[in-house]
């Protein structure tokens, strides 16, 4: 069973872990972006949020 195992690991070439690891960096790139467009809005809505008072009253 272990041979075996061994033999799957050395079929794998480096060219395929490349290929992964590439995926792998694409993907957490879209993960980073997407947070980051959340966190935004988040924020741009707290601000709206706080100075809505003062819009309402003609001091912004």
């Amino acid at each position: 069973m272990l041979h075996k195992q061994r033999q799957k690991l050395a079929a794998i070439k480096l060219g395929d872990l490349g290929a992964v690891g590439i995926f792998a960096g694409a993907i957490a790139l879209l993960v980073l972006v997407g947070f980051y467009v959340v966190a935004r809005l988040a924020g741009e809505r707290a601000y709206r949020e706080k100075w809505k008072d003062y819009v309402d009253c003609g001091w912004a």
